[in-house]
């Protein structure tokens, strides 16, 4: 950090261009955005305001939010976004389980926070796609955030096949472009839909176990906090 610091100043103070390769994540999230190359297949790729789907606000805040960890889509053969804790879990372990290793793949799982996807997908979108695109394949997956209504028995009333195509046709036109494509939910939540799926047992299981273990880690406390309390 201290050394892009250093080089990004006499650079400034001397009007001299510096050009630095690295496969450092640290580096690559200290370098001010608009300064970068992807370089892949023979081909450099200029991260600019005139070459990318970027917008003025997605620059500011990537530079905030864009740390070593994210980082790691500059290196990457395949960038699956997420939005979310359980979604940053749950796929890694899921592709382990089918045979399909991410990191022996080089797919990097990007959790972007809440729904910050084009943000980040921006990256990857040529301004003049006619001159060459990036061949890295990047999934946004994504919730319906359709919540299902609950009726006088406790029930729950989905809503219309119309209103979640209108709702899934929406969120695709904004997130699919070029070699970004949206994976969605089918209706509410990545949580909800898993639970209602066949995978119900397991997540009532899963659930059950957790609410067991919590139990027992603040009878753990507890018991602690007075026997310090008695030394006292």
């Amino acid at each position: 950090m201290r050394l892009i610091d250093f080089l990004q100043k006499r650079s400034y103070e001397s009007d001299i261009q510096l050009i630095l390769t690295t496969h450092s994540t640290s580096l690559a999230s200290k370098i001010p955005l608009e300064s970068m190359f992807i370089c892949q297949d023979n081909k450099v790729f200029s991260l600019n305001t005139d070459e990318t789907g970027l917008l003025k606000g997605d620059y500011l805040f990537l530079e905030r939010f864009l740390d070593s960890t994210k980082a790691d889509l500059f290196f990457a053969q395949g960038v699956i976004m997420v939005e979310g804790d359980a979604e940053n879990i749950l796929i890694p372990t899921i592709a382990q389980i089918i045979g399909l290793p991410l990191s022996k793949n080089g797919i990097t799982v990007l959790n972007v926070g809440s729904t910050a996807f084009l943000r980040y997908s921006r990256i990857f979108i040529r301004a003049n796609p006619e001159n060459g695109t990036i061949n890295i394949p990047v999934a946004c997956i994504t919730d319906l955030d359709i919540k299902p209504e609950i009726n006088t028995q406790d029930q729950l009333i989905d809503p219309t096949p119309e209103t979640i195509e209108v709702k899934r046709e929406g969120i695709t036109a904004r997130l699919t472009q070029q070699n970004v494509k949206a994976f969605i939910s089918p209706n509410w939540t990545l949580e909800h839909d898993f639970a209602r799926s066949t995978f119900q047992e397991d997540i009532l299981r899963a659930v059950l176990w957790a609410k067991k273990y919590k139990i027992v880690i603040l009878l753990g406390l507890l018991i602690l906090r007075r026997t310090k309390l008695k030394k006292k």
